[in-house]
């Protein structure tokens, strides 16, 4: 994703949103999004930093929880 400048949660979040949604994620399921990116197993505030060593596994947790909203899943 870096190499399309999008570094932080709510860029990647509307990255997806324009690929897979044509922009129409509610944005109650995008608030809800961002609070999983920006929180840890504990709920605690986990600031959102590419040079982290975790950043790609969080990348990775963030977009699959984007492909499992139930927006995602229609007929």
């Amino acid at each position: 994703l870096g190499f399309h400048g999008i570094t932080s949660a709510g860029e990647i979040l509307e990255h997806f949103n324009q690929l897979l949604f044509d922009g129409s994620l509610p944005e109650h399921s995008k608030s809800l999004i961002l609070e999983f990116a920006h929180t840890d197993e504990k709920g605690d505030r986990k600031s959102w930093d590419p040079s982290a060593k975790d950043y790609m596994e969080r990348v990775g947790q963030l977009i699959g929880l984007i492909l499992s909203v139930p927006e995602m899943h229609y007929q």
